[in-house]
């Protein structure tokens, strides 16, 4: 196993149950976790949430963070999409009127947004919950609809659950969005305006959408416990069900100091998919580091541009420097283990 070092609570981050990870250009590590936005200088933390009047946020549930060119950051929160000038300490949140179901072009379409990305001429993607895909135009102030749910309905008709959402929105080219939805996986041609299907539908709520572009090939994970796999060039689907990865975690050892290939986080494992090879190794927490009984659900892996990699669970992080091959693990509430997203 790797070396751990434990660091606890008085380091200062606000949760342990951790959502999502963003580094700025100034070099600071945002950490979006289910109490605060944690900005990590290395060394302390900032926190920003409602009960902090000087670093307001409209939500203490962080589900996704990003940077425009500007240098401002934009935060999906459960409770309105919040855009942050850290230079000058000002916020600006979007949240909706009563008005928001109609689609209103100045209105935020929910207060609930699961994920932002921001495209190369500067408009904002938004997927809220419940709605269709929507976009926002920072110059202009308005948001613009694409009609995914009605889409979606006739691409699983049978369907009888009234709920349809989008949860994830990651790029797929200049001008398209692979989308994780509940109901399986879409991409978006905002050239067209045409939308696409590729299946999946039937496993849950998707919340980990990752897109390996060298290769051509899209992941998302279902809360059902399954994986799927989109390959681009064969056009092909493929799925890996909980009890099949459990078959594989079972059938050898893996090398677990988490080097090469493409990792995918799967809570009690962490899947390795390499260049030539159709199954992944599965990498039980067990193998990767000691004392692995501490962290449940790793659900977030982000690899920063000095090549570090944070893991983010439901009992904190590990940050695996491979310089140093050793992991940080912050913990914010050593007696909350029963907590789960």
């Amino acid at each position: 196993p790797n070396q751990v070092e434990i660091i606890d609570e008085s380091q200062g981050l606000s949760d342990n149950r951790i959502h999502s990870f963003f580094k700025d250009r100034q070099g600071y590590i945002w950490i979006g976790t289910a109490n605060g936005l944690n900005r990590y200088d290395g060394r302390s933390f900032r926190i920003y949430s409602p009960a902090n009047k000087m670093d307001y946020l409209s939500s203490e549930f962080i589900n996704s963070i990003t940077e425009d060119s500007k240098g401002n950051l934009w935060i999906a929160t459960r409770g309105g999409l919040n855009i942050l000038d850290a230079r000058r300490d000002s916020v600006t949140i979007y949240k909706p009127g009563s008005n928001s179901a109609s689609q209103d072009a100045t209105v935020i379409p929910s207060a609930w947004i699961w994920d932002v990305d921001i495209a190369g001429d500067g408009s904002v993607w938004l997927a809220p919950d419940a709605r269709d895909l929507a976009s926002f135009d920072p110059v202009t102030k308005t948001f613009s609809y694409y009609p995914w749910m009605k889409f979606a309905r006739e691409q699983v008709p049978q369907r009888s659950n009234p709920y349809f959402s989008i949860r994830k929105i990651i790029p797929k080219s200049d001008t398209e969005w692979w989308l994780g939805t509940n109901v399986g996986l879409y991409s978006f041609n905002r050239a067209t305006e045409q939308f696409t299907y590729y299946g999946g539908e039937n496993g849950g709520d998707v919340w980990l959408l990752e897109y390996d572009a060298s290769a051509g090939r899209v992941y998302f994970a279902q809360e059902a416990g399954n994986l799927y796999s989109f390959s681009v060039p064969e056009n092909k689907i493929r799925v890996w069900t909980k009890n099949q990865l459990n078959v594989l975690a079972a059938s050898g050892f893996a090398d677990a100091s988490l080097a090469g290939g493409f990792l995918i986080p799967m809570k009690q494992t962490i899947l390795r998919f390499s260049e030539g090879e159709e199954d992944p190794d599965v990498i039980l927490l067990n193998n990767v580091f000691e004392d692995a009984d501490q962290f449940n659900n790793a659900t977030q892996i982000f690899t920063d541009d000095q090549h570090i990699r944070w893991i983010g669970t439901d009992n904190g992080i590990l940050k695996l420097d491979p310089k140093l091959n050793l992991f940080h693990f912050v913990r914010a509430h050593p007696d909350r283990s029963e907590w789960r997203i």
